[in-house]
């Protein structure tokens, strides 16, 4: 008996074996390799992305308009717009740090017209990293002014004369090397309420045919639900416990987002005398 006992055992665990159950004894399975390894990659992925959400900033631009129009219905002074996005640090070094976003978030009109209160003209414009928008605590903003754009591609650089901190836990990939259902994250501001990310896939590499592409250059499609204020947001795909820059998010229509490849970015990116100090990151691009 006893010895029937003992052949049941072994036969049970080298199955258990097999099918990847590090046992300890009968009837108590542990975690399998296979599963423990899961969990690493998992983790570093997750780790990674929250090194990476700490260089991702929400962006307010405030534009105070002037009135000069004498023949309106209604007399008003000055009024003040505001509009929010999301920027991207990618190079710093010791008192400036560089950040990408949407060439359309700091644009402001010159003119407009209100069919009451007449028409306007811009008299000031200013461009901050906030919290959020219900940030009304100006001591801690971070001011940042426009050091480049690239209206054909919708993109902007911004310069901060303040370091602040830029992630290396990614690498870059070509745009025109991404894969349909690759694994796609987007992290930004959406409606400029919080920091977030947004998972879905890569749904188009090919573009839109028989459409201008001077007006969608570069175009990645993704299958991910974005709103305004993520404009300017990163886009990363996964592969295996790798995170990769993969470009630059623009808009949405339904549950479709567009973004600008990674191809119309790293050649654009201004020489601005950094070093890489990690294994990755566009910093190095911008060297």
């Amino acid at each position: 008996m006893e010895l029937i006992q003992m052949q049941a055992k072994i036969a049970i665990t080298t199955l258990a074996t097999m099918v990847g159950l590090a046992t300890t004894a009968v009837g108590c399975g542990g975690m399998s390799a296979y599963a423990r390894s899961t969990m690493e990659l998992e983790k570093k992925v997750s780790h990674d992305l929250e090194d990476i959400a700490r260089s991702v900033h929400c962006v307010r631009v405030s534009a105070t308009y002037e009135a000069d129009n004498e023949n309106a219905l209604l007399k008003l002074k000055k009024t003040e717009r505001k509009g929010h996005g999301t920027a991207f640090a990618f190079a710093a070094d010791e008192q400036t740090t560089y950040l990408l976003t949407a060439a359309h978030v700091v644009e402001v009109e010159e003119h407009w017209t209100h069919w009451l209160f007449g028409s306007f003209t811009l008299a000031s414009k200013s461009v901050k990293l906030v919290d959020n928008r219900f940030d009304n605590k100006e001591d801690d903003d971070v001011s940042v002014e426009v050091f480049a754009t690239y209206p054909g591609v919708d993109l902007a650089v911004l310069r901060a004369k303040k370091k602040l901190h830029v992630s290396h836990a990614y690498k870059t990939v070509d745009s025109g090397k991404l894969h349909v259902a690759e694994a796609a994250y987007i992290v930004g501001y959406p409606r400029a309420v919080a920091s977030f990310v947004s998972v879905g896939t890569i749904g188009n590499v090919k573009g839109v045919p028989h459409y201008n592409e001077n007006d969608l250059p570069c175009l990645v499609m993704v299958d991910a639900e974005i709103s305004p204020g993520n404009s300017g947001s990163p886009l990363f795909v996964r592969r295996g416990d790798e995170l990769y820059f993969a470009g630059m998010m623009r808009g949405a229509m339904a549950q479709v987002s567009f973004g600008i490849g990674n191809a119309c970015i790293e050649g654009r990116l201004p020489r601005v005398g950094t070093k890489t100090t990690g294994p990755g990151g566009l910093e190095g691009s911008a060297k």
